[in-house]
């Protein structure tokens, strides 16, 4: 195995998580990232896994069902880093059986934010939303490019 591609794996992990932490829980993220620590049960090797895989399970099912919460909505910064976790650290095929089991955001577009995100949050820390404005049109201006548009 590739110990030196592990630890850089590790490492950049904990640096998501961190960050993702300060994003989801800014007053006080050092105490989030403890909590979740703790609820990591640090279990006897039993049907073939590891801890280190059952509680990357439990990691990936929670984040999960934050990432189904109605009450995160997708396209918040909270939504967009749980989802950039789940991209850097599952393979494709781990994401299309998450998708295939409901978890919302992960098609082949939402995958591709995420990665955005992910982009975005290793390099300035944050993820910011575009904000989406729209523009009425003066009902003066609508009926002169309607008149004009039914004119021989």
């Amino acid at each position: 195995a590739d110990h030196t591609g592990y630890v850089r794996t590790v490492r950049a992990l904990e640096q998501i998580l961190e960050k993702a932490a300060k994003i989801l829980y800014p007053g006080n993220h050092e105490q989030l990232m403890q909590s979740c620590g703790e609820k990591i049960p640090k279990v006897t090797i039993r049907g073939g896994k590891s801890p280190v895989e059952k509680s990357g399970q439990k990691l990936i099912d929670l984040i999960s069902s934050l990432i189904a919460d109605p009450d995160i909505p997708a396209l918040s910064a909270e939504g967009l880093t749980l989802r950039a976790v789940l991209v850097k650290c599952l393979s494709g095929k781990h994401l299309k059986e998450l998708s295939k089991k409901g978890i919302p955001g992960l098609s082949k577009c939402g995958i591709d934010k995420a990665y955005k995100s992910l982009k975005l949050l290793q390099e300035t820390g944050e993820i910011s939303q575009k904000k989406q404005h729209r523009q009425r049109l003066d009902d003066e201006v609508v009926e002169e490019l309607v008149k004009f548009i039914l004119s021989d």
